[in-house]
């Protein structure tokens, strides 16, 4: 007989479990749109919808910790047991400390420039299937910033397209981009800003101007946060692609189908090479970045075989990846906008003018690429290479560089031996490994000191590509 009373409150349990709770704002009483519901140290749980509102299913037991968490609020713990009859979950806003303004005579005058992917995707590509994920999933676009300088996030723009459920909403996040690595690190949004869109085809503008968002010399990635269309079942098209196949050996014009399935916004995107696009898009699992713009196991410059027998270069101009249309408006300082680089006019290696830029071979979108960049030319003996491109100086400073470097054979351009470019290359190898005890300062606009232990490295970042100056580090000595 004492079992049944055990039944029967289990059953109340359950059964309450699956009303209706919201989620307010402590201080407002308005509805938390969009808040994450998850048991604690597990990745399963629930969505609140627009409302606030949401129902922990029958799997939940009375025992279970929950963990609410929203943009903008301080995350809570609470045991299912003691919301049971509690239907109204309040969350506190996290405080916002705004840095303080100085007013100072001196008026500045400042420009609106746009960075990120301006134009619209093709309709007669696949491209915008880039734009689709689940309830609650979160991609984040890569927004370089080629001024290098420091500016003021005033708008996001989004294009979503027509297809799935335009009006849907989708939740906007802010990620500041380390100078050390070109993935998504601190989040810079403060506020649950929730954007959808209407009919379709067409920019989503998002006001920023109040969360006082800084956008650094590396830029910043927007992150999209997607949630399902309540109208929506469950939405299916195809789309239907020009291309090529092959029959008998030969090239035959063909037209491939493709069935796109999802419940929420579908956002627009075009194609890039993937030099350019390797880094624009990431996907977010468990709180961690992956990065799905690299591409695993493809070998470039080496030949591939075509079935009629022919043969192709694979390279990262011919391969094409979609990255997402996203763009921001950002504010910067008139007087110090300037992509202008003069490089120095008076050249003693000829060479120099003919050595071309390869920033697939030698990346520099960060202080980590520009070592690493750093050290592998210095292993093929591309000296040219290092000073043209990963070095930044003074006119009188590379002629004294080029004054002082060895060279057997001035027709093979500048050489430095074997036992000196060892040591160059160890010193680089010891100063990447130990980049995790790093103090960088700004000095000026576009110059850094870079100090890793008892080295410092003088650094400027010009059109959005990191460089280091010879001169601190004596690289050929």
């Amino acid at each position: 007989m004492i079992k049944y009373p055990a039944l029967i409150l289990l059953y109340f349990i359950v059964f309450t479990a699956k009303s209706q709770h919201e989620i307010v704002n402590s201080k407002t009483k308005a509805p938390v749109s969009y808040a994450h519901i998850k048991i604690a140290n597990k990745s399963k749980g629930t969505i609140a919808d627009f409302n606030g509102y949401f129902s922990l299913e029958s799997s939940f037991t009375a025992k279970d910790t929950i963990i609410i968490s929203c943009v903008g609020y301080i995350s809570r713990s609470i045991i299912v047991k003691a919301i049971l009859n509690n239907n109204l979950i309040e969350l506190e806003p996290s405080s916002q400390v705004l840095s303080e303004v100085v007013v100072s005579v001196k008026r500045t005058k400042y420009l609106i420039k746009k960075l990120g992917v301006t134009k619209k995707p093709n309709k007669s590509g696949f491209a915008d299937y880039a734009g689709i994920a689940k309830n609650g999933e979160e991609k984040a676009a890569w927004i370089p910033n080629n001024y290098s300088i420091q500016g003021n996030l005033k708008a996001i723009n989004v294009f979503v397209s027509n297809l799935g459920h335009p009006d849907a909403h989708f939740r906007i996040h802010v990620y500041d981009c380390n100078p050390f690595e070109t993935k998504p690190t601190k989040e810079l949004t403060k506020s649950n800003i929730i954007a959808s869109g209407t009919s379709g085809d067409h920019w989503v503008n998002i006001d920023m101007s109040d969360e006082q968002i800084q956008i650094g010399e590396n830029g910043c990635f927007i992150g999209i946060e997607w949630f399902d269309s309540p109208k929506s079942k469950f939405h299916k098209d195809t789309i239907f692609n020009k291309g090529y196949g092959w029959s008998d050996g030969k090239k035959k014009d063909t037209t491939y189908s493709r069935i796109r399935s999802g419940n929420g916004v579908v956002l627009g995107a075009i194609y890039q090479k993937y030099r350019d696009s390797k880094n624009k898009l990431w996907h977010k699992n468990n709180n961690d970045w992956s990065n799905h713009g690299q591409m695993e196991g493809v070998k470039f410059y080496t030949n591939d075989t075509l079935p009629d027998g022919s043969t192709f270069l694979r390279t990262p101009d011919n391969h094409y990846q979609g990255v997402l249309c996203i763009n921001i408006d950002v504010s910067f300082p008139k007087n110090k906008i300037d992509l202008t680089y003069e490089a120095p006019k008076k050249r003693k290696f000829n060479k120099l003018e003919k050595v071309k830029m390869d920033l697939f071979k030698y990346p520099q979108s960060n202080i980590s690429e520009l070592l690493s960049s750093l050290i592998f030319a210095f292993e093929n003996n591309d000296v040219i290479y290092v000073f043209k491109y990963l070095s930044a100086y003074k006119e009188d400073q590379l002629n004294n560089i080029l004054n002082e470097l060895s060279s057997d054979n001035k027709n093979e351009g500048v050489i430095i031996p074997i036992n000196e470019r060892a040591k160059i290359i160890e010193h680089l190898k010891e100063a990447l490994k130990d980049l995790n005890s790093y103090y960088l300062n700004k000095v000026n606009r576009h110059h850094f000191e870079l100090k890793i232990k008892n080295d410092t490295y003088n650094l400027s970042v010009e059109d959005g590509l990191w460089k280091i100056n010879p001169y601190t580090y004596r690289i050929y000595k």
